[in-house]
């Protein structure tokens, strides 16, 4: 699959979006939350102890 080089470079250069910045935010919270509980909390836990900002 070709890709334009403009599209690559574009893509490099671009910073986050704002979807991709929360996305890693929440991905310390989570990993913190399963931490602290023994690694025991699957996703139904995690959803009610971390809320979505």
């Amino acid at each position: 699959m070709a890709i334009a080089p403009s599209t690559y470079y574009a893509r490099k250069t671009r910073p986050a979006s704002l979807r991709a910045q929360r996305d890693e935010v929440l991905k310390g919270e989570i990993t913190t939350v399963h931490r602290e509980n023994y690694d025991a909390f699957g996703a139904r836990k995690m959803h009610v102890v971390i809320v979505p900002r």
